[in-house]
């Protein structure tokens, strides 16, 4: 049972990087230029995959990536609080 949940949810997530994979060429083919990721979305291979896909260069593409550091501004929080 835990082999087939496994299976289906490995299948699912590659349908779903798939179908990023392909947005994003489709968008880079449109003549969509810009791009906005974060780590949290966890699309960066598919946005990869989407890229060469569409044949467009990558010096053609601007790639927008926001940091997430949850300990960034911890020391300005905690004084604030304080």
């Amino acid at each position: 049972s835990s082999s087939s949940s496994s299976s289906s949810s490995s299948s699912s997530s590659s349908s779903s990087s798939s179908v990023r994979n392909t947005a994003v060429a489709t968008w880079l083919q449109m003549g969509g230029k810009r791009i906005d990721t974060s780590l949290t979305y966890l699309d960066q291979p598919a946005i990869a995959q989407g890229i060469k896909q569409s044949g467009i260069s990558r010096s053609e593409i601007f790639i927008t990536s926001k940091v997430h550091d949850p300990f960034a501004f911890s020391d300005v929080l905690l004084s604030a609080h304080l």
